[in-house]
């Protein structure tokens, strides 16, 4: 049922692809900017059709890590566009791929130092999703982005035992977590 509604194609039109990643097919075709981003998983919501909007971007439920190549980084970009003639395209595609990707989270982790939120976000797992969120969303103009997509997502509804305490309990946190997001976009 998790990955139908993710999904959400009811005619059929676009195979493969979830209802957040057509959005953003939309609004790239209409001429905006569009990032998308998942926190702390891949999400099939996120995907479009290949080539009509950027890849969603996964960060962690603290922000962007840090990437620590140590030594290997001087032989990494060295390595890359060593083109021979015998060279094969996955191998070029799998180089450019990374070299994008590392560039990207720099960009992003560069964007997000020193920004803070101003609401007091509670110490869960939804609450460190969502202040991601909003720190992020805090970047969209530096980014040249001119629309953001989020996917974020927490389990712990299918209970088999003590529902109304287990129900009461992620029901408080999905309360807190929204309390504190609506407070920041506020401020």
């Amino acid at each position: 049922m998790q990955r139908e509604t993710k999904r959400v194609d009811p005619y059929d039109t676009r195979s493969g692809t979830g209802i957040l990643g057509r959005m953003s097919d939309i609004l790239t075709r209409q001429g905006h900017n569009v990032a998308s981003f998942s926190v702390d998983r891949f999400s099939v919501a996120l995907v479009g059709q290949p080539g009509e909007s950027d890849s969603p971007m996964i960060v962690d439920r603290n922000g962007v890590p840090q990437v620590h190549l140590d030594d290997t980084n001087e032989y990494l970009f060295g390595l890359h566009n060593s083109t021979e003639k015998d060279s094969g395209s996955f191998a070029e595609t799998w180089s450019s791929s990374l070299i994008e990707s590392l560039g990207i989270n720099n960009l992003l982790l560069a964007k997000l130092e020193g920004i803070n939120t101003q609401a007091e976000f509670p110490n869960t797992y939804l609450g460190d999703n969502l202040e991601t969120v909003a720190r992020l969303i805090a970047t969209r103009e530096s980014r040249g982005s001119d629309v953001d997509t989020f996917y974020v997502e927490i389990g712990g509804f299918d209970t088999h035992a003590d529902v109304e305490e287990a129900l009461n309990s992620r029901f408080s946190e999905v309360n807190g977590g929204f309390e504190a997001f609506a407070q920041e976009m506020k401020n």
